[in-house]
């Protein structure tokens, strides 16, 4: 766990893992669940399975479960479907790209949440080989777990935090860069003390992309075979000619071409 004391207090850090089913999870974790359960409900003769997961970086963030459906009426497969069906439209993503049987990773699900809108901004910006690495160590600097030896951890915080404002699109690298100084004039707190910046930047903010209104668009793909899975806060619809593409905030667009 990293020593907040080297920056102030363990005050300073923006939310506490909580207790859920003797798992550490934060706090935006156990309602999602509880829709998540809610929706499979609705099925009826499933029952959920939680357990945790150490398999990436978000593991020690709080942010990654092991989840998994049972049935006495539904096959395994069909479980598994029911399970991505009702999961991944509340924000879960699974770390396998296609629903499988036989994979280590098959129960494996994260939640980005809060983080969704950085992880967006860095993929948006041709980051996507850096892209995780940077978010987990943000969500892990949320809840003062990020690892000991890394360097300049208070500059790391702050484009974390500005990150997840929506307002800093560059890697978690610890560099007080002119970009960052910009944000932070933007907020109003350039030349604070770090104390100071770290109430501000703690503050609840929803983003500038998730205060736009819902916006609609169409991906033409004539004659070419291909399938569509979206993740997050955007819907897709498949049509012969291509695909209609609705968002409503951060996510993902995977489309898979049979040429």
């Amino acid at each position: 766990m990293y020593d907040w004391h080297n920056i102030g207090s363990e005050n300073d850090m923006r939310q506490n893992l909580i207790s859920m089913r003797g798992l550490k999870v934060t706090p935006d974790i156990p309602p999602i669940l509880a829709e998540l359960e809610k929706a499979l409900s609705k099925i009826g003769d499933v029952r959920l399975k939680v357990s945790d997961s150490s398999l990436s970086g978000l593991s020690v963030a709080g942010r990654e479960l092991n989840l998994s459906v049972v049935s006495s009426k539904y096959s395994p497969k069909e479980c598994t479907f029911i399970l991505w069906g009702c999961a991944i439209p509340l924000g879960f993503t699974p770390m396998d790209r296609h629903p499988n049987l036989d994979t280590p990773t098959r129960d494996c699900f994260y939640f980005l949440g809060v983080w969704e809108v950085y992880y967006s901004n860095l993929l948006s910006m041709g980051l996507g080989e850096f892209a995780w690495e940077s978010v987990c160590l943000a969500a892990q600097l949320d809840v003062g777990h990020a690892p000991t030896q890394i360097s300049n951890p208070s500059t790391r915080y702050i484009q974390a935090q500005l990150g997840r404002k929506g307002l800093y699109r560059g890697l978690v690298d610890g560099v007080m860069s002119n970009e960052i100084q910009s944000c932070l004039a933007t907020l109003g707190i350039q030349g604070l003390p770090e104390k100071e910046m770290f109430v501000v930047l703690n503050q609840e903010s929803i983003s500038k992309l998730e205060t736009k209104q819902k916006q609609q668009g169409f991906l033409s793909l004539p004659r070419i075979p291909f399938r569509v899975s979206s993740y997050g806060r955007v819907s897709t619809v498949q049509r012969n000619e291509g695909v209609e593409i609705v968002v409503e905030g951060s996510g993902r667009v995977v489309i898979d071409l049979s040429l």
